[in-house]
């Protein structure tokens, strides 16, 4: 049973990584008010920033909420629309390194 409920969360994930093709995508997703969207948005922010964790590469800090998380992502993408032509994952975790700086 463990194992099929982790090939089901396997390909969850992945169809939400292919549902984000652009920085653009995923701004439009977490802009949207539909809890479907915004599901979605807080899902991928989180699950980058747990890929991160693997590799720690900003220095997050352990008290921030999913809605702080996915706030500074937002902020971020609107502050850097040039970039917004990049791979969602490597927006997230510029924003990232940029707001959690290691010291």
């Amino acid at each position: 049973m463990r194992k099929y409920i982790l090939v089901f969360f396997m390909l969850l994930s992945h169809a939400a990584w292919a549902m984000f093709e652009t920085g653009n995508d995923l701004l439009s997703i977490c802009e949207d008010s539909d809890a479907f969207g915004q599901g979605a948005c807080r899902g991928f922010i989180m699950g980058v920033s747990d890929m991160s964790q693997e590799q720690p590469w900003y220095c997050k800090p352990r008290d921030l909420s999913d809605r702080q998380l996915v706030n500074i992502i937002i902020q971020s993408l609107n502050e850097h629309p040039d970039d917004l032509y990049n791979k969602p994952h490597s927006l997230v975790q510029e924003a990232f390194l940029e707001a959690f700086p290691c010291k």
